[in-house]
C-alpha cells in the first residue's frame, strides 16, 4: 500500500471498527462539500439525506468537520497574510485590466491597510486654530454696536501637552 492509498474496509473486522471507518469517510466527504459555499444547516441536512443517516449523526459529523477546520487554521495561520496579499494583488491586476477603477481603488486601500502605510499620521507641525466670539459691547444710543474687523492672518502657536 502506498502513502496515498487508504485502507480498505475489512468485512470480517468487528462492527465498531467498520462504523468508525465509515464515519471517517462521511466526515471527509462533508469536509470537501463545505467548499461549495452552502450554509452549515443546508450542508448538514443534505449530508444526512445523501449518507442516509439521522440529522443528529449528521450534526456530529459537522462538529468533526469544524474541529478539522480549527486544526487547519491553527496550522496555517502564519501563511494566511501572505496568501491574502497575493490574492489582492491578482484582483488588483484583473480590475486594472478590465478598467474597473472603483474595485482597483478599494483593493489598493485594503493593500495599504495590510502593509500599514495607510495609517493616519499625527503631526505636531499643524497649527491649531482657536476662534472666540465675544458679544458686542453695549453703547449708549440707538445705534447698534459695531464689531471690530477680524484679522485672520494672525495665528498663535500654542504648545499642547
Amino acid at each position: 500500500m502506498g502513502p496515498n492509498e487508504e485502507p480498505k474496509e475489512n468485512k470480517h473486522a468487528p462492527k465498531i471498527t467498520r462504523t468508525a471507518f465509515r464515519k471517517n469517510e462521511r466526515v471527509k466527504r462533508l469536509y470537501l462539500r463545505q467548499l461549495e459555499g452552502l450554509p452549515a444547516k443546508q450542508l448538514v441536512l443534505d449530508h444526512a439525506s445523501k449518507e442516509q443517516i439521522s440529522e443528529e449523526t449528521a450534526w456530529r459529523d459537522w462538529r468533526e468537520v469544524t474541529k478539522l477546520n480549527d486544526q487547519d487554521f491553527a496550522a496555517e495561520r502564519e501563511t494566511y497574510a501572505a496568501r491574502i496579499f497575493s490574492m489582492r494583488q491578482k484582483v488588483l491586476n484583473a480590475a486594472l485590466k478590465r478598467g474597473q477603477m472603483n474595485t482597483a481603488a478599494q483593493v489598493l486601500d485594503s493593500l495599504a491597510r495590510q502593509i500599514g502605510c495607510d495609517e493616519p499620521t499625527a503631526t505636531e507641525s499643524l497649527p491649531e486654530i482657536r476662534v472666540r466670539v465675544q458679544p458686542p459691547a453695549q453703547m449708549p444710543g440707538s445705534e447698534a454696536a459695531q464689531l471690530p474687523p477680524i484679522d485672520v492672518t494672525e495665528t498663535e502657536d500654542v504648545e499642547t501637552d
